[in-house]
């Protein structure tokens, strides 16, 4: 296996770095699929529900792949998603702390 400019020995190692490039990217904000909550504290990514385009579809169900290889390649998935965005991704009801970790005004509103 080898990537346009780099050999790669394929002992598990050209998918961990593709992997690794991937999630970079995506923690980067390269991609604009994810952003940076509100909370300045928090040093997770949320959903961008501003991201638009043709692609933006494609681009979610290319990021479900990657997390679906990941765990099956059993290597990390190292981009720090919001317990709010796991929770969407499992099906699982979301609580005030999940919105408290995201975004602490919207927390108080709500919690008032």
């Amino acid at each position: 296996m080898g990537y346009a400019n780099k050999k790669v020995v394929d002992a598990g190692g050209g998918y961990r770095d593709l992997l690794t490039s991937c999630m970079v990217e995506l923690g980067e904000q390269k991609i604009d699929l994810f952003k940076r909550p509100p909370n300045p504290a928090a040093e997770v990514l949320i959903l961008n529900e501003g991201a638009t385009g043709e692609t933006r579809e494609d681009l979610y169900k290319c990021l479900g792949a990657l997390l679906a290889f990941s765990f099956l390649c059993l290597q990390p998935f190292t981009v720090e998603l919001a317990t709010c965005v796991w929770k969407q991704i499992i099906g699982d009801k979301l609580t005030l702390q999940d919105i408290k970790e995201i975004d602490t005004k919207a927390y108080k509103l709500l919690h008032e």
